[in-house]
């Protein structure tokens, strides 16, 4: 079996994050924006490309490109893939740029928290402002990307359009359940309060939020180079859930409505009673497929809807 072709800079940035830190995990981002390139238009593709290139040196996007013998398509699909992870990536410094994260990170778009909490055994919304800027940033770049601003900025812009329309269709990041247990009181951000396993103390504890990124990994084992895996993987997903079969769900630019769904997913799939999910307690058999039937969906609309929004951007 031939080892993942991962990029050494992509591992060595993702490898030290905590889960919990991210919305899909590296496998969930790739695999939405190879359902994207899959539906992108031949000039879409090559307009995408050439911004993304124009990236400023010291992000490192431009090191995610692959350097090697591969058709140029093959190379040019991987980077659309790897730059989905690129705002993950900047989390983190290196040697090579020690101040990316400062000039580049930005924690609070990753999500979007909308409240709800149980009551009487039946979830509700609660009407309380949100918190998070992932539409806002949503709404900026997609006007702004492809218009008169700096070519560097917006490529920076793309890459975080790429990623956020990932972010915004993992549930647990569009979801805050307040609840009477002590720290949730004003949400749990995510999931991310809501401890699994049984490993108090320990240096690493796996929240829920996590256990979603991951589900892709979880359900699939890595086999043959990075771009065959998550080939693999979207075109599983789009036999399954094909985009003829979607298309009634695209609403463009409906970024609010996407994030009220995934709310209500999270309400109706990401916390069920017990014994499918417990605090400080492994999950589930049952809840894992749950957990995979809920995302499964939601990745390939993401993939078709990033698809639909460059095709509009580039593809002309």
């Amino acid at each position: 079996m031939k080892k993942l072709r991962l990029a050494v800079v992509l591992m060595a940035a993702l490898l030290i994050l905590p889960p919990s830190a991210m919305a899909w995990n590296e496998t969930g981002h790739k695999t939405v924006a190879r359902i994207a390139w899959d539906n992108m238009t031949p000039q879409a593709r090559a307009a995408v490309i050439n911004l993304l290139r124009s990236a400023p040196n010291d992000t490192g996007m431009r090191r995610l490109l692959p350097n090697d013998s591969r058709p140029e398509e093959v190379r040019h699909r991987e980077f659309f893939q790897m730059v989905s992870t690129w705002p993950d990536i900047v989390r983190t410094n290196s040697a090579e740029f020690p101040h990316r994260k400062d000039k580049y990170h930005e924690s609070t778009w990753h999500y979007i928290n909308l409240f709800w909490e149980d009551s009487g055994g039946t979830p509700v919304n609660v009407d309380k402002p949100p918190r998070g800027k992932l539409i806002t940033r949503l709404e900026e770049f997609s006007a702004s990307v492809n218009g008169a601003g700096a070519v560097d900025q917006r490529a920076i812009q793309l890459a975080w359009i790429v990623h956020l329309m990932g972010d915004i269709h993992q549930p647990l990041h569009c979801s805050a359940r307040i609840s009477s247990f002590p720290g949730e009181e004003e949400g749990d951000i995510g999931g991310n309060t809501f401890f699994l396993d049984n490993n108090v103390g320990s240096d690493y504890r796996r929240t829920l939020h996590s256990y979603w990124d991951a589900i892709l990994t979880r359900t699939y084992d890595p086999s043959g180079t990075d771009d065959e895996y998550i080939g693999h993987i979207a075109g599983i997903i789009t036999s399954r859930h094909t985009k003829d079969a979607l298309t009634p769900e695209l609403m463009p630019g409906a970024f609010m409505a996407w994030a009220e769904k995934g709310r209500e997913t999270a309400k109706a799939v990401g916390y069920p009673q017990p014994p499918k999910l417990r605090r400080n307690h492994t999950p589930s058999y049952k809840y894992r497929m749950s957990t995979y039937e809920a995302a499964e969906p939601a990745i390939a609309l993401a993939g078709y809807r990033l698809a639909d929004m460059l095709n509009g951007l580039f593809g002309s």
